[in-house]
């Protein structure tokens, strides 16, 4: 068994876990809506426990808590997504990666702890210990629910983990404010971060435990081991990507600057995220089980559909940027416009050119998306590195120019190896991205005339919006049609 075949691929074994595609569009709807308000929670989260507690409290959970995500980045040691390709009835492997998972988390978390009592001694913070300890039980939460969570994807049931997380963080968040709200302090935060794992961790194994054997081959787990291992390669080069454009950008333009740079990156982020995550695991679902033909059909259409959503939020956002932040946040905020409208602009070529990712990870090739990945971040530090010439407006142009070609890389370099045709994709990508820049230029214009207003700035995106909508419907009529009859037969299934 290599890393380029597919894991339990018989006949028989597929016909025991394919699963509907109106399941699958289900899922993906359950998911997009579950983000966005488990975001909301987590924003709304904010103000409150600012409010209840003080700097102190958060100044020591902000000393414990880094140690502990970074943990978290490789407590299932990549499994999770690469187990989802395994055949349900192959025992020795999933007891193995049960008992595997579960001896990795033990390891980390006493490495947390060690790591807690020599932080304390440097900071002079001796409640440290205590709060890291508590904290790290959440990597045992984790690794509890990386096996129930592989086996729910295996099958499509993408809702019920976004459903587990939202029901989580909710009551976990609802802990933290009566916590704080009876003086606890730190703890509170504590206990919001660590109940929100463990209640999705309870609510994931009831639904999908099951009792391991006590078996433990790791040669069963090789070709797992070796995907895995390039998805957590993948998840920390992009987090030391962002440490060091942090420290560099700090360190050369200010934190001041530091702050706008970082809110010019996640308002594109949060938006592409929110559209391509559940596209993204539905897409992973159907190449693990379908056959190639359908893969691809399903690669190309959800790309479009992507584009569609895509391209007129980013581009009409970017037009008005200026102006949503004058209205919203004020002056102080000003020298964010210009970033983020580059910024948005940009960000839908890589979050497309992202979605080959989840056939190359389904062919077991996690080595090339890392190379792919890893190329996007070198290219990001480079630039950020000459951030002293290039200034905070010159940094934005650049990694705009970056996301681009990144979005370009992305789609033509694993072409060949997932079997998809670059030039295909490109066509379906041309209609709605003309459309959405004609969109743009009539809210460029409309707002240079009306000047930018609420009501003016709301009116002239909505008129956008339906110039972008009128022309995609002139040009593409008649593959709107197909889309939409594609769609109803999908939920009539």
């Amino acid at each position: 068994m290599t890393l380029n075949v597919r894991l339990g691929s018989s006949p028989a074994a597929q016909a025991q876990i394919l699963v509907s595609d109106r399941r699958l569009a289900l899922g993906a709807a359950v998911m997009a809506v579950a983000n966005i308000a488990k975001i909301g929670i987590q924003f709304a989260m904010l103000p409150i426990m600012a409010r209840l507690l003080g700097p102190h409290s958060y100044g020591l959970y902000a000393l414990a808590l880094p140690t502990v995500t970074f943990m978290l980045m490789v407590a299932d040691g990549g499994l999770g997504n690469s187990l989802a390709r395994e055949n349900l009835e192959t025992h020795a492997v999933w007891a193995s990666a049960f008992w595997a998972v579960h001896g990795l988390a033990l390891l980390l978390a006493a490495g947390v702890i060690g790591w807690s009592f020599l932080l304390a001694y440097i900071t002079s913070q001796p409640e440290l210990p205590a709060l890291m300890a508590t904290l790290s039980l959440a990597l045992l939460f984790l690794a509890s629910s990386v096996l129930p969570m592989a086996r729910l994807l295996r099958k499509g049931r993408l809702h019920v983990g976004a459903l587990a997380d939202l029901v989580a963080t909710g009551l976990g968040a609802g802990l933290g404010i009566v916590l704080a709200y009876r003086g606890a302090g730190t703890w509170a935060l504590v206990g919001q971060y660590v109940v929100t794992f463990a209640i999705r961790a309870c609510i994931m194994n009831l639904i999908a435990f099951q009792m391991p054997a006590f078996v433990f081959d790791l040669s069963q787990l090789r070709p797992h081991l070796l995907l895995g291992g390039s998805i957590i390669g993948g998840k920390l080069a992009d987090y030391a990507g962002r440490i060091t454009e942090n420290a560099l950008i700090s360190t050369i333009l200010g934190a001041n600057i530091l702050g706008v740079y970082g809110f010019a990156n996640q308002i594109p982020r949060f938006l592409c995220e929110s559209a391509s995550n559940p596209l993204w695991a539905v897409l992973y679902v159907q190449a693990v089980q379908k056959p190639e033909e359908a893969v691809i059909r399903a690669y190309y259409r959800f790309s479009r559909l992507l584009g569609i959503v895509l391209f007129p939020v980013t581009l009409l956002s970017a037009v008005a940027s200026s102006q949503i932040i004058g209205l919203f946040l004020g002056v102080a905020w000003h020298a964010a416009a210009l970033p983020l409208s580059i910024l948005l602009a940009t960000s839908t070529f890589p979050t497309i050119g992202g979605l080959s990712s989840a056939l190359v990870y389904a062919r077991g090739r996690g080595g090339l998306q890392l190379c792919i990945g890893g190329s996007l971040i070198a290219a990001r530090v480079l630039v950020v590195l000459a951030a002293g010439s290039l200034g905070l407006d010159g940094i934005a142009a650049v990694i705009g120019a970056v996301n681009v070609a990144y979005g370009i890389v992305a789609i033509m370099v694993p072409a060949r190896v997932v079997g998809t045709s670059p030039r295909v994709l490109l066509h379906e990508m041309l209609a709605p991205f003309g459309c959405a820049m004609a969109a743009g230029a009539a809210c460029e214009i409309l707002l240079h005339i009306f000047g930018s207003q609420t009501h003016t700035l709301i009116l002239a995106e909505f008129v956008s919006l339906l110039v972008y909508l009128g022309l995609l419907v002139m040009l593409e009529h008649r593959r709107l049609i197909e889309d939409i009859a594609m769609l109803r037969a999908l939920l009539k299934k």
